[in-house]
C-alpha cells in the first residue's frame, strides 16, 4: 500500500503519489492506467488544466 498523506484540515487522506490525467487521452488505455493505479492504491487524481502555458 502507497503511504497516505492528510490533505488540508478536514481529516482527508490521500496516497501519498497522484495520477495526473490532464494529458491522457480520452480512450481504453487511459481507462485500464486509471484503474491500475487505483487498483495499487492511488487516491489523488489530478484532473486540473495547467494554469501556466508558455
Amino acid at each position: 500500500m502507497l503511504e497516505k498523506r492528510k490533505l488540508g484540515n478536514q481529516g482527508l487522506e490521500v496516497s501519498g503519489i497522484s495520477l495526473g490525467t490532464m494529458m491522457m487521452p480520452d480512450n481504453e488505455d487511459s481507462v485500464r492506467t486509471i484503474q491500475g493505479a487505483f487498483n495499487l492504491g492511488v487516491t489523488m487524481f489530478d484532473t486540473g488544466r495547467r494554469k501556466f502555458w508558455r
